[in-house]
């Protein structure tokens, strides 16, 4: 824990900015299941986003082959974590038409 503390890392090629930034997605994570938050989940397609672009710069030298099939996973992972967005978005919306309902039901009954 004292490696931690000073900079190092127990494991071989992550430091402590490593570990910051998986408590930060471990925590909009949890905020977007249990908030159904839309603002957790435009924000972790925003930092999946970013790494990928990141990816891209800090990467030379690769094959074609390489790149191809990075462009395929990324492009499922970005489908996938759009239909979230989306979900999160409709959730809220859905929601809200709910309330809605479900007040001028009381107000009439």
């Amino acid at each position: 824990m004292a490696a931690v503390g000073l900079g190092q890392s127990v494991i071989p090629g992550l430091g402590i900015f490593s570990f910051i930034d998986i408590l930060f997605e471990l925590g909009l994570i949890i905020w977007l299941f249990a908030k159904k938050s839309r603002t957790a989940a435009v924000i972790l397609i925003a930092l999946y986003v970013l790494g990928q672009l990141q990816l891209l710069f800090t990467m030379g030298g690769q094959t074609s082959s390489f790149w191809m099939g990075r462009f395929f996973v990324m492009a499922i992972f970005f489908t996938v974590y759009g239909r979230g967005v989306h979900g999160a978005f409709l959730y809220h919306k859905l929601h809200k038409q709910h309330k809605e309902q479900v007040q001028d039901t009381n107000i009439t009954a």
